[in-house]
């Protein structure tokens, strides 16, 4: 052992023996004062390369193993030293202090001179031989190579043949234009023949818009963006190429050199090298002229019906779902309501203002209700700025989308005043005679002004809570029945009907002595004398009862459902998760935003199809949700499923699904189904996973390089020490041996520690070989029997995945120990048809099922770790006792 000075301060008495030196005369003493080089060998080079070893092991603090150096050494002999020719392995290890600098190295050297002189012996013999043997191997390894470069070469280029012919067919199929600039300058393009098709020109004429010759006819096509022609920089291939940018596709107009004009809609994309330089770029180019003047006709129809509409005398409206927003109103609104259409589409609800307060909330109640369903079709009353009353029959109709779903609500009004004047004096003559034949089969009464005399029907007794004959009929015995809080209003109704000499009509409450309350409507007629004074009143009293206590559940019932359907929508367009509702045929009749953005497919386009239809690469894993939910009625709660969806092709992404009946007058009417993202919290974990390897690692890698060193340096003081004391204090030189023992036991299970935090067998062997060192370890480390069974070969290319499944053995390993108190542990690695099996069995304490969801962390884990890799993970009872760990993942893995 050396002191940073390079000064001997400790010797083992094997170092003494091999080095023919005595350990009290060279103590003290720098290395290379006992050591010198052989004055005698001008090629000596011993003491060179020692002490750049040892400067190696200062400056870096790190151990360093030198290769066979020839190293003479002096022996005294009569008359003085002479030096013998001795060859070494030798190696340096530093020790450090806490502050990182180095306290001590321990050098190390193994006499290997008799191994050199038995090789230097044989050397010279076998060269010949073995000179020949390499010679003919190296020419049949040759043919054999020139051979096999040969075939790996033919099968290389008829690959290529394969692909490019497979290219050159979907080129020539595809019906976009497709071009391609042979270089990041794009001064040459070439096209697929749809784009030689769009752009009138032949295989052999350059496309680009930047070709050098002017006259090529590449130069005399041009583009237009709007009212503005394009650059040859602004086009998506240029841009491309010279952003290194993928450029979205933009609607352009091209005018060919045959004077021909179409659309086109253009995208850019740049192709580059292994280092991710731009190289040559690509275009894709779609003719969309029928769809531009699709649309260019469609919008001259619109245009030609608002001219129509405009001229009608009728009201023509359109307004979007909510009814929040006035999309058109025809000139026939500022006719018949006698306000500005201007009015209207700054207040989409100012019509209902002109509503007659008495219609208003029926008008407004039926407007949010029944004009979805196509149901709308009401008369009101509306009452213009200039106080007059016209009124109007409006109707509605839902418009639907291309998607068949409803996104606007379309009607049409009109003044139907002088219809609704004639048809009231026609029912007013019908009221009578109706009167008149009714009388007797309806609760009726005849007051005679004058006199006071009243008489009754038989069922107008019974309305009023009298038996038949049990009272004389009066105006008191009538008020006294009427509802304390209805009595004023009724009787200023009747009195200004008596005095005006106008129809009477009024709605009240019977409240008869027990309590019981009855819900009436009447409707009289006043005759008038010469006079023209109210002499007699007639008519005829309905109980309504049964009608106004439904109309009041119905305000109720609308009322709760409005609530009800007001806290879903809040809940729906709010809330930042996916959520839908899927009928019995697995359609969906109900998406909000966040789903639809996660299926990357716009709301209207989810219903009426199946999740088949949307996501159809998470179709398989979503129908058993679906399945479990319709025949047992019992929720599928939180399984996590990954996968892309259109939203992030190519972008592998994870959720927690959950499924829940919906329920209807207790039968399933269908599927609540909510999405929660989880890949961001996926990538957190696996980044939480990453740094917990890498700080194994780093752990590992310290314990070896340096608590080891520090042990092994304890381990030789404590054996110099146990020789210095073995003359003076024979008892302290046990003790040290003893120390210095334990220490090598202590040396050997951080050893030990250091390659389980630290599996280079899995560079090296992959998962066998690691299996193999981890059961050995364990029954080193815990002194328990650990069997890995290594039957049948079993090959797992991926390295993320070994390292995941090594990890959960090495878990499973310790739970075992720790948990199970099992002192017998199998490992198995199986192949099947489709997937591979790693199973862990012990013969401890049998786990409890089922597994609590808050798990230690030991299996949150394992489940993650076997979920990362896609592999399923079950943990139960064994067979016959112990706890079993199997882990099942595909073979592609």
């Amino acid at each position: 052992m050396l002191d940073p000075e390079l000064r001997i301060v400790a010797v083992s008495d094997a170092y003494a023996r091999a080095t023919i030196t005595c350990r009290e005369e060279i103590l003290g003493k720098s290395l290379f004062e006992v050591f010198p080089d052989n004055p005698a060998d001008i090629d000596a080079t011993g003491v060179r390369n020692l002490h750049a070893s040892l400067q190696r092991v200062l400056l870096q603090r790190t151990s360093d193993s030198m290769a066979v150096q020839k190293y003479d050494i002096r022996k005294l002999v009569e008359g003085g030293y002479v030096f013998e020719e001795r060859y070494w392995s030798p190696s340096n290890s530093p020790i450090l202090n806490e502050d990182g600098s180095v306290a001590w190295i321990i050098h190390r050297v193994e006499d290997v001179t008799e191994s050199v002189r038995l090789n230097a012996a044989g050397v010279e013999q076998s060269q010949l031989n073995n000179a020949l043997h390499d010679s003919r191997q190296a020419v049949v390894k040759l043919l054999e190579d020139a051979v096999a470069a040969r075939e790996e070469t033919e099968k290389a280029r008829q690959a290529l043949l394969a692909v490019n012919q497979r290219l050159q067919a979907l080129l020539e199929a595809t019906p976009v234009g497709i071009s391609f600039s042979e270089d990041a300058t794009c001064r040459y393009v070439t096209g697929n023949p749809a784009l030689l098709a769009q752009f009138e020109m032949s295989a052999t004429d350059n496309v680009s818009a930047s070709a050098p010759d002017l006259a090529a006819a590449g130069r005399q096509v041009r583009y237009f963006h709007g009212h503005r022609e394009l650059s040859e920089a602004d086009l998506p291939l240029q841009r491309a190429a010279a952003t290194n940018k993928t450029i979205p596709p933009m609607v352009v107009e091209v005018e060919l050199p045959s004077g021909r004009r179409w659309f086109a809609e253009i995208s850019g994309a740049p192709v580059r090298d292994m280092h991710g330089n731009v190289i040559a770029g690509i275009g894709m180019v779609t003719d969309i002229s029928k769809r531009i003047r699709r649309e260019q006709a469609q919008h001259e129809s619109e245009e030609r019906f608002r001219e129509v509409i405009q001229h009608i005398e009728e009201v023509f409206w359109m307004t979007d779902l909510e009814k929040h927003h006035m999309i058109f109103i025809s000139a026939g609104y500022e006719k018949i309501w006698g306000r500005t259409c201007e009015s209207l589409y700054a207040s989409p609800r100012a019509w209902l203002d002109a509503v007659h307060p008495e219609d208003r909330a029926r008008v407004l109640e039926c407007a949010l209700i029944m004009q979805a369903a196509g149901r709308y079709d009401e008369e009101y009353r509306i009452i213009r700025p200039d106080g007059t009353v016209r009124w109007v029959r409006d109707r509605a109709f839902p418009v639907l989308n291309s998607s068949g779903v409803v996104y606007r609500m379309a009607g049409i009004a009109d003044d139907i005043t002088e219809r609704k004047q004639a048809g009231q004096a026609l029912q007013e003559r019908e009221e009578r005679l109706r009167l008149a034949i009714n009388a007797s089969n309806m609760a009726t009464w005849d007051w005679h002004i004058p006199s006071g005399r009243i008489e009754w029907n038989e069922k107008h007794y019974q309305i009023m809570g009298y038996e038949p004959g049990e009272i004389v009929p009066s105006y008191q015995a009538w008020a006294s029945r009427v509802h304390p809080e209805d009595l004023p209003g009724t009787e200023e109704r009747l009195r200004q009907a008596v005095e005006q000499g106008r129809d009477y009509t009024a709605a009240f409450r019977i409240l008869w002595p027990g309590g019981a309350i009855y819900h009436v409507e009447v409707s009289g007629r006043i005759d008038r004398g010469p006079a023209g004074d109210a002499v007699r009143c007639y008519g005829v009293l309905i109980d309504c009862t049964e009608r106004v206590q439904g109309e009041q559940e119905r305000r109720e019932l609308l009322h709760s459902t409005a609530e009800a359907l007001a806290l879903l929508d809040t809940l729906q367009y709010h809330a930042p998760i996916g959520i839908a509702f899927i009928d019995r045929e697995y359609r969906y009749i109900r998406v909000n935003e966040e789903l639809a953005a996660i299926n990357g497919l716009p709301v209207a386009s989810h219903i009426g199809h199946t999740a088949m239809d949307v996501v159809p690469e998470l179709w398989p894993r979503i129908e058993a949700g679906y399945r479990q939910v319709i025949e047992h009625g019992e929720p599928v709660i939180e399984i996590e499923m990954a996968g892309e969806t259109r939203a992030r092709p190519g972008e592998m992404r994870h959720w927690l699904v959950s499924y829940y009946p919906v329920r209807l007058e207790g039968e399933i009417a269908g599927i609540g189904l909510i999405v929660m993202e989880i890949t961001e919290r996926k990538r957190l974990e696996q980044e939480v996973l990453d740094i917990s390897g890498r700080e194994q690692r780093r752990i590992g890698q310290d314990l070896h390089d340096d608590i080891c060193q520090w042990l092994a340096g304890i381990q030789l003081l404590s054996s110099a020490l146990a020789k210095d004391l073995t003359e003076t204090s024979p008892a302290n030189a046990t003790r040290a041996l003893k120390i210095a023992e334990n220490m090598g036991h202590v040396l050997s299970r951080a050893r030990m520690l250091a390659r389980g935090l630290t599996p280079t067998v899995i560079e090296s062997e992959g998962l066998a070989g690691a299996l193999h060192e981890l059961a050995a370890n364990a029954e080193e480390m815990f002194h328990i029997r650990c069997f890995f069974d290594d039957a049948a070969i079993v090959e797992v290319r991926s390295k993320t995945v070994v390292l995941h499944l090594y990890r959960i053995a090495q878990e499973a390993i310790s739970n075992a120990v720790r948990h199970g108190m099992a002192d017998e542990i199998f490992i198995r690695l199986e192949e099947h048809d489709e997937h591979l099996l790693l199973l862990i069995r012990d013969n401890g304490r049998a786990i409890t099922l089922p597994l609590p969801r808050t798990a230690g962390m030991g299996l949150r884990t394992m489940r993650y770790r076997s979920g990362m890799i896609g592999a399923t993970l079950d943990i139960g009872p064994g067979q016959l006792r112990g706890t079993e760990v199997a882990c099942t993942f595909s073979k592609e893995r």
